[in-house]
């Protein structure tokens, strides 16, 4: 990593400190012990609001159909989502949420213009028959809790293992 020993040593002891990281033993190595650490989950989650002013900020992509405004869509409902669990847990409720994942293939540009279209008029509707106003007319918010509802539709790399290998001819 090239840093200096402290500094590491520094990260990692605030790491354990805040239990992302727990003791995994001890070993001598001249004349040092050194301690071994490993992770305490699978994988972590890591805050968009870390990244700053770097953050891709959906509002400033001026296309919509690009990959960062869905990766700015996505960070926005990370940090939204994140909040609203942070304000359920402290109220003691389970928070209602919805999630539909799919996966489907377009043959051409055509198929999948349309499919957009189709699809985008089909949830213009569905929203507009049952959701309520956010605002009353005076401006003031309208009763209800509100709900965001992201559809994002993105190309699928294959998998490594999934990547058909060339044949090698035996000679």
């Amino acid at each position: 990593m090239k840093l200096p020993r402290q500094t590491v040593n520094y990260h990692v002891r605030e790491l354990a400190r805040v239990r992302l990281l727990a003791r995994a033993g001890r070993r001598k190595r001249r004349h040092l012990f050194e301690q071994c650490y490993v992770a305490t989950a699978r994988g972590y989650v890591l805050s968009p609001e870390m990244l700053g002013a770097l953050a891709v900020d959906p509002a400033k992509v001026a296309d919509t159909f690009s990959a960062n405004y869905l990766l700015g869509m996505a960070s926005k409902m990370q940090s939204e989502l994140a909040r609203s669990v942070e304000v359920a847990s402290e109220a003691g409720k389970r928070l209602a949420t919805l999630s539909i994942n799919t996966e489907l293939r377009f043959t051409s540009a055509e198929q999948r213009a349309a499919f957009t279209q189709e699809l985008q008029r089909a949830i213009v509707e569905v929203v507009g028959r049952h959701s309520s106003p956010f605002a009353n007319v005076d401006g003031t918010a309208a009763d209800g809790r509100p709900f965001r509802l992201v559809v994002g539709c993105y190309p699928i790399s294959p998998a490594k293992e999934q990547i058909p290998r060339p044949q090698l001819k035996e000679e």
